[in-house]
């Protein structure tokens, strides 16, 4: 049946809200698509502005803006000038009026053209088809990826509306040590500031509504989720929570709110559903037991189930999905890799972003009547998503950040004096952690600056930089040298899970050492280098192994939560530290424990050296490197490390013969926020 008609020479097909002509074709808002079938149904009379506002955002109080832009954006698909209008005239002070020629049938030079075009095809058969393909249907519309925000500084945590015409998203532009939510119109470039704070916001989110709006919040030491009306932009309820993971999702129905919160009970974060009615809320899916959390809830279009991200280890993320009739949990993903947000396109259809294939990139998954987890080869990697994270979808709309993160070495004396020029160890792309010989003379540290996270090597000026891995495929890092610097160890997901690997210092003898169940990370070596320790989950809790490289044993050697050990090469201790737990262990012959250090925080697990006589450890409250004595039991200061040192990676390695201090420094994380229509 025939749905479509014409504007002079384009074709409007209202009903997949498109425009086809000059040998282009232009999917439209659905908004815009409605202003134009106004003007279209006045038949060459005037439209009022009032008219236009109270048909198409009959539901929505919006700026007059909205309606500018709407216009803006029909003239330039019809290369119309305000100035000289063929298509759409300006009345001033009253509206606008269609002023083209509106027709049930393409123009005569259109249907000559299509003609003329189909004569050189020998085949009677073939002329039908292409005269009627060329008539009756359109080619795909273009990918459009255009800037949604061009602010100095970093926003972030984008979200749509339902209707997909407002994005919440958070911006530090005003004051770069707070953070504000603020709302922009997808169709104009108005800018509504919702916040005022002396302190932080995060992961906005709206209610079906659009009178609300949801996001974490740290104010005026209210911390906890806060709920604002947006038409009187005030606070109207704080739920206190305490959270490192921040994500909050509202129910299709509006009824309910679930978030993302430090569960007491199991020392692991989960989420919990906050009813808006009664106000109560309740655990909602609790975390298992071998992961770090849940995070980034997601509601389905259609109300029957929640998404959510779940963290196994440090770069082993996936996505789970839990029934909400059946309370059934199931698994969609098993890639084994970062996930930096996701969000449903339709019921049966999530774009996630994710570093599958070593790259941060966007992947489309269409999901099985099955079930089945799918594996990065079920994955489909779309060429527009580079580098685009945190994906907000809304009506064929989708506005993500474009993110620039550039981690760089840099050498120092451990006393704070700067050595040579940041060692060379930069580029535009990611280095961390960094692991000294034991000569002081080389440097082991993990990067991205061929494409993928490989492990690399340097000397200490930075003149001979050398790959060592070409898996050319997952996340491989955390290299250890071996106590006499003949060889390396360091953990990758190639395989699809976590697993430690042995080479030698030349990248030569590639080895896979664990092979078993679960995952293994955090390699170290024993002092006298014939055991490989590990943290791995098998059993559901994460606790300390040992590889024996003599005879390929793999034991489990503490039931006390271990995520990272170290022994010290001189004086023969171990020393551990736990997740979700702050500080730093000693583990005594007869398996006791004693905690030394306590400001060690639980996201700098990694972050932590043995010295000759003490431990030499980051602790962010000051932001400085810090030394334990073991002697005298006291810490003293060793060096500031102010601003942009990172969390949750191994970033810091020392050499005491040397005197030098290798640490990684954040130089830009951050970025603008894109829209992408037509994708």
């Amino acid at each position: 049946m025939k749905n479509y008609f014409y504007i002079n020479e384009f074709r409007i097909d209202p009903e997949i809200n498109t425009i086809t002509g000059n040998g282009k074709s232009y999917k439209m808002e659905p908004k815009i698509m409605q202003v134009l079938m106004c003007l279209v149904n006045a038949k060459g009379n005037v439209v009022s502005k009032e008219s236009l506002f109270g048909t198409v955002w009959a539901e929505t109080i919006v700026v007059e803006m909205v309606l500018t832009r709407a216009i803006s954006e029909l003239r330039r698909v019809f290369e119309d000038k305000p100035a000289d209008p063929k298509f759409i005239s300006t009345i001033s002070k009253s509206g606008y009026r269609l002023i083209a020629n509106v027709s049930s049938r393409a123009p005569e030079n259109r249907r000559k053209k299509a003609l003329k075009v189909a004569v050189p095809i020998v085949s009677i058969a073939a002329l039908f088809i292409v005269v009627f393909g060329f008539l009756q249907s359109d080619p795909l519309p273009p990918i459009s990826t255009t800037p949604f925000t061009s602010d100095k500084g970093w926003e972030y945590h984008p979200s749509l509306s339902k209707n997909g015409e407002w994005v919440a998203y958070v911006s530090s532009k005003i004051n770069e040590n707070y953070s504000d939510i603020y709302l922009k119109p997808t169709l104009t470039d108005s800018l509504i500031r919702l916040t005022n704070s002396d302190g932080f916001y995060l992961k906005p989110v709206w209610s079906p509504d659009g009178n609300l709006i949801a996001a974490f919040g740290n104010r005026k030491e209210e911390q906890g989720i806060h709920i604002f009306s947006t038409t009187e932009r005030k606070i109207l309820n704080v739920i206190p929570i305490r959270t490192q993971y921040i994500g909050l999702a509202w129910s299709p129905d509006g009824e309910v709110l679930s978030y993302v919160a430090f569960d007491s009970t199991t020392s692991r974060h989960s989420i919990f559903k906050y009813a808006v009615g009664n106000q109560i809320s309740e655990l909602q899916v609790t975390s298992a037991a071998d992961s770090w959390g849940d995070s980034n809830p997601r509601y389905s279009p259609d109300g029957k189930s929640l998404a959510f991200i779940r963290t196994i280890s440090e770069g082993n993320q996936d996505i789970y999905n839990l029934n909400l009739s059946s309370l059934k949990l199931e698994k969609l993903t098993q890639i084994n890799r970062n996930i930096f947000g996701f969000d449903w396109e339709d019921e049966k259809t999530l774009m996630i972003s994710s570093n599958m294939d070593g790259s941060d990139n966007l992947w489309k998954l269409q999901l099985s009547s099955k079930r089945i987890p799918a594996s990065p080869e079920k994955v489909v990697r779309l060429p527009y998503g580079e580098s685009i994270q945190n994906p907000s979808i809304k009506n064929g709309l989708l506005v993500g950040e474009k993110w620039v993160k550039d981690t760089d070495l840099i050498i120092s004396k451990i006393d704070g004096s700067i050595v040579a020029d940041s060692m060379k160890l930069t580029s535009s792309k990611w280095e961390l952690h960094p692991d000294i010989s034991t000569d002081g003379k080389l440097i082991a540290f993990s990067s991205n600056r061929s494409g993928h996270y490989e492990i690399w090597m340097s000397d200490l000026v930075g003149n001979s930089i050398v790959q060592l891995t070409k898996f050319e495929s997952g996340f491989s890092g955390k290299p250890k040298w071996s106590p006499v610097g003949d060889q390396i160890i360091f953990e990758s997901n190639t395989t699809g899970t976590n697993q430690i690997y042995i080479m030698n210092a030349d990248g030569t003898d590639l080895k896979q050492l664990t092979n078993g169940e679960g995952d293994y990370i955090n390699p170290s070596w024993s002092r006298d280098g014939s055991f490989i320790y590990c943290s791995s989950n098998v059993g559901g809790e994460w606790n300390i192994w040992a590889q024996s490289l003599k005879n390929d044993r793999l034991r489990k050697v503490n039931n006390s939560g271990g995520y990272y050990l170290q022994e010290s090469f001189g004086l023969g201790r171990t020393f551990i530290t736990k997740l979700h737990q702050n500080g730093i262990w000693e583990v005594k012959l007869d398996g006791t424990e004693e905690l030394l250090v306590k400001d060690l925080s639980s996201m700098d697990w990694g972050s932590w050296t043995i010295g000759g006589e003490g431990i030499y450890y980051f602790n962010r409250a000051v932001e400085s490197i810090f030394y334990y004595d073991f002697v005298t039991k006291r810490t003293i200061e060793k060096k500031n490390l102010t601003g942009n040192f990172p969390a949750g990676d191994p970033g810091f390695s020392i050499s005491e013969e040397a005197g030098i201090l290798i640490c990684g420094r954040l130089r830009s994380y951050g970025g603008d926020l894109v829209a992408i229509r037509n994708f």
